[in-house]
């Protein structure tokens, strides 16, 4: 049954790239017509829907409300966007600084559940300072799914938690420079402001990059070095 999924998945998407029909309801039909013929089950399909999500989702707007009334959210858009422009490179650093506050509250809580908290934090950051809200919607979505320094930011994080013996201070070790300095928080403040495609050419010299270092056994030799340090604690 790869076939048929396969066919409704492109026509869902050539409608909605060509703007000939909305994505969710090419979505919604698409799904139906997988039901129907028997791609997918009703059981499959009720399995699927996150219902986490949705009540985050839902209850995201609330919050939203509620900040935007309270004007919570205008005070910590000002705070961001004050520490933005006093490192003094511009616009890259108004998005490392959405990207750190999102990275942060991820780290703490799920990313789904930063998201929302940010938001309206970020709409408002557009706002007050002037830039387009597409990239600082970007470094907060970005900041969402950096969570590395915590277990408790993402599942997979959680997974490995017991098993390994491991503790917070081990993912503050590791995952701290891969979120900071080593990678993505440069990688975010050198592409963002430019042109979307240099953001492609800068991720696929890093995707070689790290094959790479993969092909010559630095990836194995760097996680043989972190398990030698944990286990000598």
């Amino acid at each position: 049954m790869i076939i048929p999924a396969v066919v409704l998945t492109v026509i869902m998407l050539v409608l909605a790239s060509t703007q000939k029909l909305a994505l969710v309801i090419g979505a919604i039909f698409a799904s139906t017509l997988m039901v129907a013929i028997g791609v997918l089950s009703q059981q499959e399909a009720r399995n699927s829907l996150n219902w986490f999500v949705f009540m985050t989702v839902g209850s995201s707007w609330g919050i939203g409300t509620a900040m935007e009334n309270s004007g919570l959210s205008v005070i910590v858009a000002t705070a961001i966007v004050n520490v933005g422009n006093s490192i003094g490179i511009g616009a890259a650093g108004l998005y490392g600084a959405v990207y750190f506050a999102t990275g942060i509250i991820s780290n703490i809580v799920t990313n789904n559940v930063a998201m929302s908290l940010m938001i309206p934090i970020a709409y408002q950051t557009a706002v007050i300072s002037g830039y387009g809200i597409d990239k600082i919607l970007f470094a907060c979505t970005f900041g969402a799914s950096a969570c590395y320094m915590s277990p408790f930011g993402y599942q997979c994080n959680l997974l490995v938690y017991g098993p390994g013996n491991y503790k917070v201070i081990d993912y503050l070790r590791f995952g701290g420079p891969l979120q900071t300095l080593l990678l993505l928080w440069v990688t975010l403040i050198l592409g963002v402001p430019v042109e979307w495609y240099w953001v492609w050419v800068w991720s696929i010299a890093l995707w070689l990059v790290a094959a790479a270092l993969s092909l010559f056994g630095f990836t194995s030799l760097l996680g043989r070095v972190a398990g030698k340090l944990h286990h000598k604690k």
